[in-house]
């Protein structure tokens, strides 16, 4: 037997399990990078059904409470709102506000699409927080219990935009 040829032939076949290793090491990758996108795709669509759940749970008090539908009519009208109205009207736009922040917070995470990112969420609803802002009542809770209930940031972004107002 020649040592040379079997030793020869060995390293042939060493050199094709590397080749075949690699081959299927880089299939494996490209399988693993395929399901890590479809699981970001699932999560990106997870959290935007969460958004919209939470979004409709907030109006649905509009919806299902006529005494809160008329309030929330009549505080953007600027009509006088006694204190247990305000207190309920206050209680609707905090309840706004914490589905606004909750929903900047996955936009920053980059949960939400592309469209929702960084601080356009604050800006498209700027219209909104505004004329959910006009009542005296809100005013005076966003002076007087607002900063605890939120973040640093949400916070100042939502008072820089009553500022404006």
């Amino acid at each position: 037997m020649n040592w040379d040829a079997v030793s020869g032939t060995a390293e042939i076949i060493g050199a094709l399990a590397i080749v075949i290793s690699l081959i299927y090491v880089a299939v494996q990758v490209r399988h693993s990078s395929e399901l890590i996108d479809q699981n970001n795709q699932l999560s990106r669509a997870n959290t935007w059904h969460a958004q919209c759940a939470l979004y409709n749970e907030v109006f649905s008090q509009l919806a299902t409470d006529p005494a809160l539908a008329d309030i929330y009519e009549r505080a953007l009208k600027g009509d006088d709102l006694d204190g247990a109205e305000g207190v309920r009207f206050c209680a609707f736009v905090n309840t706004f506000l914490a589905y606004l922040e909750d929903t900047h917070v996955q936009s920053k995470s980059q949960l939400l699409s592309e469209e929702l990112k960084g601080g356009s969420v604050l800006n498209m609803a700027e219209p909104y927080v505004k004329k959910l802002m006009r009542p005296e009542p809100v005013r005076k809770w966003w002076r007087e219990d607002a900063a605890s209930l939120y973040t640093l940031e949400f916070y100042q972004s939502i008072t820089e935009q009553l500022v404006s107002a």
